[in-house]
Formats: structure tokens, sequence, C-alpha cells
């Protein structure tokens, strides 16, 4: 992570810039928990990551994902957009005003949406509620407002394939049964109190047990 943005030169590109960033080329697992990144800070971005797990809990602007793959990405209130693009075979956990997914193949996605998922150049992307819990969660969705929107409506279902414009469902797209979890689906009662660790309770529990041996 080194909280620097990219963009172009400034003068024909709108440069991009991010007050956290991650870049990790890598075929090993690597774990890493964030935690206290305000919405102030600015947007997000994760990318050119392979074979990692992600917890970003707070409140943030917006959110980027590029260059996933084989990834699972727990994501705190997005109060603005999140961008999925480029990214294969990933687990998605996130509460966002909108979600924009382009060039995705074999994707699923657990998330409250204000608005209807949109897609493009996608394959295989299956969509459900999400379904997982972590500490200050109530307070989060409190201070971001995404569940007053919509009088608090999911609209993860209502997905809208920019490359599919006939009548008949896209192939491109499909429900997730979380009720079940058939199909490989995270179900609700494999989520019910698991929490998503963040990176005090780990230094409060590494604290105790050093206390415990002292006594």
């Amino acid at each position: 992570a080194d909280g620097q943005g990219e963009g172009g030169d400034g003068k024909n590109e709108k440069e991009e810039k991010y007050s956290l960033e991650f870049s990790m080329l890598s075929d090993t697992t690597h774990t890493t928990h964030v935690k206290c990144l305000p919405y102030n800070l600015g947007d997000i971005r994760l990318k050119d990551i392979k074979n990692s797990t992600f917890a970003l809990l707070d409140v943030y602007g917006a959110v980027r994902l590029a260059n996933l793959e084989n990834c699972t990405v727990y994501l705190g209130m997005i109060k603005g957009p999140l961008y999925v693009e480029n990214v294969k075979d990933c687990r998605i956990f996130a509460t966002a005003r909108q979600l924009r997914i382009h060039d995705t193949i074999g994707v699923d996605f657990y998330v409250h949406t204000c608005s209807g998922p949109i897609i493009e150049h996608c394959d295989k992307c299956r969509f459900g509620p999400r379904v997982h819990e972590y500490e200050g969660l109530a307070a989060m969705q409190k201070e971001s407002g995404l569940l007053e929107i919509n009088k608090g409506k999911n609209m993860y279902f209502d997905v809208q394939d920019f490359r599919w414009l006939k009548k008949m469902q896209s192939p491109h797209w499909s429900l997730l049964d979380v009720e079940s979890g058939k199909g490989g689906a995270v179900s609700k009662s494999e989520c019910q109190g698991v929490i998503v660790r963040t990176k005090e309770a780990e230094i409060e529990e590494a604290e105790e047990r050093r206390r415990q041996r002292e006594e």
C-alpha cells in the first residue's frame, strides 16, 4: 500500500487519485485486514492481486477493484460507486450506492446496492444479498446513510446487462441461492455469527495472550 494515485499527464486524461492503493502480483495466499480508513480520506483501489483475501471495513467514497484473480474481498459501506474491472474467479461482499462491472468472469457478488448492478462484457457472474456481518456494521450503516436510500430496498437482483438487448434473460448472469447454499453459494446460515476480523481485534487478543503468559 503506497497511498499514491495514478493517472494521465493532466492534459488529455483526468488524473485519478487514491488515498489508499494495494497492488500485489503474487501466487501465494496473503491476507490483509484494514480498518479505520474514514470516508474523508477519499477513494480506494485494489489492483493486480491474486489468491488473496482483503477486508476493508469502513465507510468509503468509492472503491475500484481491477485485475483481481481468485480473491475474496470484504468491503464496508461505499457511499459512491463500486467499480469492478477485469476480475476473475472472485467473491465480493459489499454495500454500495452503485455497482458497475466490466470485463469480469466467474465472480460471485454478495451485495446490497441502492440501484441495479450494471454489467458489460461479463460472463458467469452471480448476484445475491449481502450475508456477512462484522464489527461496527450497524454504526457504519448509520454513518453511510445507504440503507435510507430507496427505503432500504436491496436492488442486487435488478441486473442490467448492457451487452444483452433482448427481452429474454441474459445468459451472462444469474442469482445466487443464499437460502439453501446450492450451487456453491455462501448461505445465510454459514455466515450467521461470522465476523470478519479486524486488525484491532487481533492485536487485542495478542495482548491478552501475552498478559496471561506473564501472570
